[in-house]
């Protein structure tokens, strides 16, 4: 390639990537490495010979751990230590920065949790007996933190950053490390007070979404234009964030988070003040709100356009306020359609005995596969249902030919973008690699990757539907 070109002002570069992996192999490959390492020559002998300019390529090898010195020594080796809170903070905010058609507001919405982040993943990875948790992960919650900020267009929830956190760092239960726990508190967002001990008044919890709407006109509270009034729609406008102190609430809206639910005279209005007031409970589940009531004095209630009772409801809007329940974060993880939380990483389900198979795949076909189909898509039942490929450990199983079956099927599903799960079959993972990886490379608006069987790589087109799902043993994974 090099010989058609002129090479003091070009140059090819050959990169592997993951080269330590090689290491490992019992044929020792990367000893071919030698010679070609050598500045200048073929080999070693008393044949030595210069190679041509046209004929020498630079080389770059990647790897997560030293190689040997053999051939760590025929170059220059470069080193990266582990990330400290300051680089993990710059990181943080340079993915923000990144993003397209935005001004700078989502990083100034998320500027204020990336020390706290940074602070709680470098405790979680030095307490972690083995490298479970890593920087993909780290860099993955910024990331959904990031698109889930641009979608709203508002501060994040605590719901939102629940979410976020569940869905990146969870899996591990071999220690004694909580990371939803410990996120969760670097944010001093363990406050769980409510206004109340009633069911009613158990909505009202700190830090949590909450409607008023009017039981009578189904109609809520919502502000516009800096004023409050009623709304027939549940937006944004018509959410507010819940602070708790000592049996006082405070109401803070979600869509403008500097407005705030206050009492003018025995109005209901908004202002950029926080107020705290009281919420006294009433029969058929509905609430007032009242300044701090005087002993031996009775309650004023606030009003709105007359109405001074209002039905308290969690708003059912999935940007605001997803499901973080464990199924709930897997149907998000496999919905493709609604592109809120940006690319879904691919799943990894821990299981025993493989036992979670029939169950997970009942749920995905019921809950998830359907909701990924545009209106112009009419798929039938046999492409929504999710391919299964089990390996096994017959010798059969193991040959050559049958990795180029699996991978070759796997190829179609991608391409038409059906689901495929795989159970038991480390012998593929390599020739997965940029899959797994979601190493895409998007011409001509479509979506590719490479495939490698042994030496060979292929070009497969990626549907945007297209989810991978790996189930493993869980004690193999913590051990291995």
């Amino acid at each position: 390639y090099q010989t058609k070109k002129d090479t003091k002002s070009f140059v090819s570069v050959v990169v592997l990537d993951e080269v330590g992996l090689a290491e490992a192999s019992p044929y020792l490959p990367l000893k071919a490495l030698h010679p070609l390492l050598e500045d200048g020559t073929e080999g070693s002998g008393s044949d030595d010979k210069r190679v041509e300019r046209d004929q020498r390529v630079a080389f770059i090898g990647i790897s997560n751990w030293a190689l040997d010195p053999a051939k760590m020594n025929r170059g220059i080796m470069v080193t990266r230590g582990d990330p400290d809170i300051t680089d993990l903070t710059d990181s943080a905010k340079g993915i923000c920065s990144n993003i397209k058609g935005e001004d700078g507001n989502v990083l100034k919405r998320l500027e204020k949790y990336f020390s706290a982040f940074a602070i709680c993943y470098n405790f979680i990875c030095s307490k972690q007996k083995r490298e479970f948790y890593g920087l993909r992960d780290f860099y993955s919650l910024i990331k959904m933190l990031c698109w889930m900020s641009q979608k709203s267009g508002t501060d994040l929830t605590k719901a939102q950053l629940e979410h976020a956190i569940k869905r990146n760092f969870s899996g591990y239960s071999e220690s004694d490390i909580k990371p939803y726990e410990k996120f969760m508190s670097s944010l001093h967002l363990e406050n769980t007070e409510s206004a109340g001990e009633t069911k009613l008044l158990k909505l009202f919890k700190n830090q949590e979404l909450v409607s008023l709407t009017n039981k009578m006109t189904g109609e809520f509270v919502s502000m516009h234009d800096a004023k409050l009034q009623w709304c027939e729609q549940t937006s944004k406008n018509a959410q507010f964030i819940v602070h708790v102190r000592r049996g006082m609430i405070s109401l803070q809206n979600v869509a403008d988070t500097e407005y705030w639910i206050t009492i003018s005279g025995q109005h209901l209005t908004c202002t950029k003040s926080k107020q705290k007031f009281c919420i006294v409970e009433h029969q058929n589940d509905l609430i007032s709100i009242c300044n701090s009531r005087s002993s031996g004095q009775s309650p004023v209630f606030a009003e709105l356009e007359c109405v001074k009772s209002f039905f308290p409801v969690i708003p059912n809007d999935p940007e605001t306020n997803p499901d973080n329940s464990p199924l709930g974060l897997i149907k998000r993880s496999l919905i493709t359609v609604e592109k809120g939380h940006g690319e879904s990483r691919y799943l990894l389900f821990l299981t025993e005995n493989y036992s979670a198979v029939q169950t997970l795949k009942n749920f995905v076909v019921t809950n998830c596969l359907s909701l990924n189909l545009t209106e112009d898509e009419d798929l039938s039942k046999d492409a929504l249902e999710p391919f299964v490929l089990f390996g096994s450990s017959f010798p059969k199983d193991s040959e050559y030919a049958q990795v180029c079956r699996n991978i070759s099927e796997i190829r179609l599903c991608m391409e038409a973008g059906r689901m495929v799960i795989l159970l038991n079959l480390e012998n593929l993972y390599e020739s997965l690699y940029d899959v797994l990886n979601q190493y895409y490379i998007e011409s001509g608006g479509h979506r590719y990757v490479d495939l490698g069987l042994r030496a060979h790589r292929m070009k497969c087109r990626v549907h945007e539907n297209f989810k991978l799902i790996l189930i493993a043993e869980r004690e193999k994974v913590y051990k291995d």
